[in-house]
């Protein structure tokens, strides 16, 4: 049976590079590859998807929240390949998962598996629970050289655990960070807020 896989990482982990990097080796031997997206990321255009580093492609679906997928539309590919699929909605995680069976093909689903605030996102939550793979695409921390594991949400340049779940945006308003880091910044939101609040290298 093929595989439902959830690769997820931190902002700036080069995940939808690794999507494309993906999508390229897919295409190079013949094959048939899906690529998908959350019709609400528009930040680098309506269909694209794009790295930081440059690498773009055009998406072939885009979904909405209440978007359900007919398998049937699915037949005859090698592989499907979603980009921040942490936007997508429980049931379009569930109707993902039953591609693997019928047709049978493989989904590689890139995405954020927890928000600013360090909560899961609804769509990486239910990956978490029906992924028969889960791979963490990993990146240091902005400050230090641990892990990243939190998004930190900046606004006019201060940390923030203020405003709605989904915002988007790029390197102006995120960064990864370890826990140390992000647990300084949001335990300091009166120093925040007094605009003398400052990361400190570890």
């Amino acid at each position: 049976m093929a595989k439902l896989y959830f690769r997820y990482g931190t902002m700036d982990s080069a995940k939808s590079m690794n999507l494309l990097a993906v999508a390229h080796n897919y295409r190079k031997q013949g094959k048939r590859v899906l690529l998908v997206k959350p019709r609400l990321d528009t930040r680098f255009g309506a269909a694209k998807i794009s790295s930081r580093c440059g690498l773009e492609a055009d998406a072939d679906l885009l979904l909405d929240g209440e978007t359900a997928l007919d398998p049937a539309e699915f037949r005859n590919l090698d592989c499907v390949l979603v980009d921040e699929a942490q936007f997508l909605s429980p049931q379009v995680i569930e109707d993902l998962r039953r591609i693997t069976v019928d047709p049978g093909v493989p989904v590689i689903c890139y995405g954020l598996r927890t928000d600013f605030r360090t909560k899961l996102f609804p769509g990486a939550q239910r990956l978490m629970e029906l992924a028969d793979r889960i791979e963490e695409v990993k990146v240091t921390c902005q400050y230090c050289q641990k892990k990243a594991i939190c998004n930190l949400r900046f606004v006019n340049g201060t940390p923030t655990v203020r405003g709605p779940q989904i915002q988007l945006g790029a390197d102006e308003h995120y960064a990864p960070v370890c826990w140390n880091h992000y647990d300084e910044a949001t335990r300091s939101v009166a120093i925040e807020q007094s605009g003398s609040f400052a990361l400190r290298p570890s």
